[in-house]
Parts: C-alpha cells; structure tokens; sequence
C-alpha cells in the first residue's frame, strides 16, 4: 500500500474506499465505465509507478514522441471510415492489441486495468480503445463470500450488462501493467514461475456482472472477444 503524502491525498488514497460500501464503489465503477470519455484530463499521480497525466497542446498533438499509429489491422464493417490498428505509442509508450493498461478518469479514487481489445480512429480522427475490464478486490468485496483474494489479484469481468467492457479515447490511458491468468482450464498454458514474480497482477476468475458473482468458469467469449486473448499463450502463436 502506498504511503499517504499528507491530507490532500486521502480522499484518493485506497483507505478511503474502505469507508465506502462496496455496493457504491462499484456503482461509481459502471458509472464511469459507462460514461462518455473525456478528451483530456488532469490526473493526480496517487499510486508509485503511476504516470501523472498532462493535458494536450497544439504544439505535442502532432509530435510523434506524444503519439504516433502502429501497424494497421481492418477497416471497420459497419463504418469503412472507421479504422483499425495493431498497436500505437503515445508519451513515449508502445502500446499493443491484448495488453492491459491503467486508466484514470478526473473523480476516480483509484486507477481502473482493463485489457485493450480493440484499437481505432474513428472518422473525426478521435483515438479510441475498446477495454475489457479487471476488477480489484475491493471493487467486489460485498461479493466475495469466503474467497480470499491475494494482494495483486484480479478478476476479468465477464457475464451480459454494464461493467464488462466500453470505448474510451486514448487519452485516458495512464501507464502499462503485467497481468498474468492463472486459471486451471485447459485452453489456458501455465505461467512460468518468471512470470509470475514480474507480474503486476494476476487473475484466476471472473466476476459475473449480471449475477453479481465470482466464477471461476470462463465463458468463450467474453465482450465479443474470444476469451483465449485473455489466457496466458504460447511465445509463438498467430491468432488473433
């Protein structure tokens, strides 16, 4: 847990939400995942590791050290103007398809980790991530039952309904992180103990969104994605 930097940080500092019931904590976390994107954003660096966020200027928009596409995958079916990409780089950061990612929205108490599934402009030349979201255990606590959950674990959400996944612009993203699955299914390769020592985090189950509850049975899809882009894979794999 991060030190507190004095009283101006405890309104966001994870011991706040404790004080919360679960029940709105997690209301306030579909809410936002659900809200429209913000274009830009002042960000409070409350966590080690962290990268503060600072507005764009006309002068760094078109730098390509600020953000620059990487390769180009489809066009879009419903919207041929809508285009698709692989990866890109922005503050400096390559960022690619399936890695997960900090998000901090302006109100938030703490960083929200989702998994980028999709990448694109649109055609007013915003740049856009789809997210698949990992929930924190705090974020569920009035839902665990008996589960224990480890320090550095997460649960990919899953299930019909709010919470699971949504678009935000690129913008919102505010650093990467290494998150591992564990899970003991079959379509899932075991993670080497390297692995698991460098990882950020990791997750073994998901939380059902629509019944409120953990499972620890993964669904084929999960928000339109196959769910083996969220299993741990072999070096050497070309699906996408």
């Amino acid at each position: 847990m991060a030190a507190l930097l004095g009283a101006s940080l405890m309104a966001i500092s994870p011991f706040y939400i404790h004080k919360r019931t679960v029940d709105q904590v997690l209301h306030r976390l579909i809410d936002i995942r659900h809200a429209p994107s913000r274009s830009s954003m002042e960000v409070v660096s409350n966590i080690c590791r962290y990268y503060a966020m600072s507005r764009p200027t006309e002068a760094n928009v078109e730098d390509e050290t600020y953000f620059k596409w990487g390769n180009k995958s489809e066009v879009g079916v419903k919207n041929k103007d809508v285009q698709f990409y692989e990866s890109f780089t922005y503050k400096g950061v390559e960022y690619f398809l399936y890695d997960c990612v900090y998000f901090y929205q302006e109100g938030d108490f703490e960083t929200s980790i989702g998994k980028l599934v999709r990448i694109f402009e649109t055609p007013t030349h915003e740049k856009k991530v789809q997210v698949v979201w990992l929930f924190r255990p705090v974020e569920l606590r009035n839902y665990l039952g008996d589960y224990q959950p480890h320090w550095n674990e997460l649960f990919l959400a899953c299930g019909e309904g709010y919470g699971v996944s949504n678009v935000n612009l690129v913008e919102a993203i505010i650093g990467k992180c290494t998150v591992v699955c564990t899970a003991k299914d079959k379509r899932n390769c075991e993670a080497p103990e390297s692995d698991l020592k460098m990882a950020d985090f990791f997750f073994s189950c998901c939380f059902d969104v629509e019944r409120l509850v953990i499972v620890d049975k993964f669904p084929d899809v999960i928000g339109g994605i196959k769910v083996k882009q969220f299993f741990k894979r072999k070096k050497v794999q070309n699906d996408q």
